[in-house]
């Protein structure tokens, strides 16, 4: 059990990430080929099946890698799969942001995990941690804490320091991981192909109307008619932009999209 204390101040300066950390997903997928089987990783592990390189199996325990091995590893296990895992921490980003708004900072923190319990009293965060490692304490001392979502970060709460020496929890989000492409045919069915793929679209960013029809094949009378209905459905949110309309997704869209690939068998 490791206890981190808070004063005012970091209370102030604790933030959620806005983006995953690609060392985090590289270190922590790297222990995750040691782990037992785990369904919310088997087309993960099915990618990789006969394609990593043996030597990386061998010296991953090592304190240093080689760094074409790191690369090649890199490339092969984690940017097929980057989109995905942004989609699956800005969602969980999304939930966050409510909880924070409903429920403040305590309940941020009292909700991230059930390894981790939040003591009103005396403003403490107690980790419990996975390795059995010896009760500590971390004082803050006024830097707050950076709360950073990880796909691979799954069976407990880690306490980590950045290169700045910044403290950082890292904790666990929706480990489902398709394959790398994308497919919406099963969100397709439940809201329609066009719909669903003006959902995919927004999962890369906010768009205009414009935008959307040009990159759906629309007209814009059309992209309208279908924005008004993912809104109408609490789907996207859409904010006026001088003479343009910006959407976005809202928690619920980004859910939506997030479990549409994950429907598939």
């Amino acid at each position: 059990m490791t206890t981190v204390l808070f004063d005012r101040d970091d209370l102030a300066h604790t933030r959620v990430a806005t983006e995953p950390s690609e060392p985090v997903e590289l270190a922590y997928s790297l222990r995750m080929l040691d782990e037992p089987p785990n369904r919310c990783f088997a087309r993960w592990r099915t990618h990789l099946r006969g394609r990593v390189d043996p030597r990386v199996l061998n010296s991953r325990r090592s304190s240093t890698m080689d760094g074409a091995l790191v690369a090649r590893y890199r490339q092969l296990a984690i940017a097929p799969f980057w989109e995905r895992i942004r989609l699956l921490i800005e969602a969980d980003r999304r939930r966050r942001a409510r909880i924070l708004l409903d429920g403040g900072i305590a309940a941020l923190l009292a909700t991230l995990h059930p390894g981790l319990r939040w003591q009103q009293e005396g403003s403490a965060l107690h980790v419990s941690t996975a390795d059995g490692t010896a009760p500590a304490r971390v004082d803050l001392d006024g830097r707050g804490l950076v709360l950073q979502p990880s796909v691979f970060v799954w069976r407990a709460p880690v306490l980590w320091a950045d290169p700045t020496g910044q403290p950082v929890l890292l904790y666990g989000v929706s480990c489902e991981l398709s394959e790398p492409d994308r497919d919406t045919g099963d969100l397709a069915a439940l809201i329609g192909r066009t719909r669903a793929a003006l959902l995919d679209t927004l999962g890369r960013g906010a768009a205009t109307t414009t935008e959307l029809a040009r990159a759906a094949g629309l007209s814009l009378a059309a992209a309208s008619q279908h924005t008004a209905v993912l809104r109408g459905s609490g789907l996207i949110c859409t904010q006026r932009m001088g003479r343009a309309r910006l959407h976005a997704l809202t928690a619920l869209g980004a859910d939506l999209l997030a479990t549409g690939s994950e429907l598939r068998p």
